[in-house]
């Protein structure tokens, strides 16, 4: 069966600063025709990125652009390589289209999993433009400021033992090949930490904080207590 959708691939709005705020993982929405394929779990959309807007919800106030995924990773993960391959080869992961949850359990209970045209269907009219944007607004920026931070914001339950080991701390700062980004970006797209606001949603003094290898990409914040319903 052919791959459509009604709604648009993204929600994306500019900022003033050289910064872009990503969050792949945060859509829901999931094609009626690929919902009924879904076990019913899987219709809950358990996997996604849980209240990163209003964690984020100084963003504006920032002055960052905000790029926003409007499907579900179910539908495709707009944080995977185009072709599938593994952000981390040799451990279990999700792939471009998954086939099952985080905890393993199976996607399509009937067996339909989606061939490589369908595959390509999803990446054309979703990945695609999402990432074609990405790389739009990041472009433009850095003609603008001389500079671009790209910042990729993530959540996640804090026990997931298909990926990691005991019981993830309340933020995760990835580390993986992002260290310089990291030193950039505060140079020149943080205020001082008097003027930038904090989150509500995840602003308790007593949330503990690591960094991890684990993570890899951009500067990325990855927050377990906001990812609940």
């Amino acid at each position: 069966m052919p791959f459509t959708t009604t709604e648009p691939p993204f929600r994306f709005r500019r900022g003033t600063r050289p910064l872009l705020i990503s969050m792949p993982h945060v859509g829901t929405h999931v094609p009626p025709q690929l919902a009924a394929r879904l076990s019913d779990e899987a219709r809950h959309v358990p996997d996604t990125d849980w209240h990163l807007e209003r964690l984020y919800d100084f963003a504006d106030e920032l002055g960052a652009s905000v790029l926003v995924a409007t499907h579900s990773r179910y539908v495709v993960d707009l944080n995977r390589p185009p072709d599938g391959a593994s952000l981390y080869p040799g451990q279990s992961v999700t792939g471009l289209c998954p086939l099952d949850t985080f905890d393993d359990t199976p996607l399509y209970p009937a067996g339909d999993v989606p061939d490589d045209v369908e595959i390509a269907e999803r990446r054309e009219a979703i990945w695609q433009p999402y990432h074609r944007q990405l790389a739009d607004e990041l472009a433009r920026i850095k003609a603008q400021h001389g500079i671009a931070a790209l910042w990729d914001a993530h959540s996640i339950r804090s026990v997931l033992p298909r990926f990691f080991e005991g019981k993830l701390p309340t933020s995760t700062w990835g580390r993986r090949r992002a260290r310089a980004a990291i030193r950039r970006s505060r140079r020149h797209c943080w205020p001082s930490p008097r003027k930038r606001p904090a989150s509500p949603a995840c602003s308790t003094a007593a949330s503990p904080a690591a960094t991890s290898r684990a993570i890899t990409g951009n500067p990325r914040r990855v927050c377990t207590r906001c990812n609940s319903k």
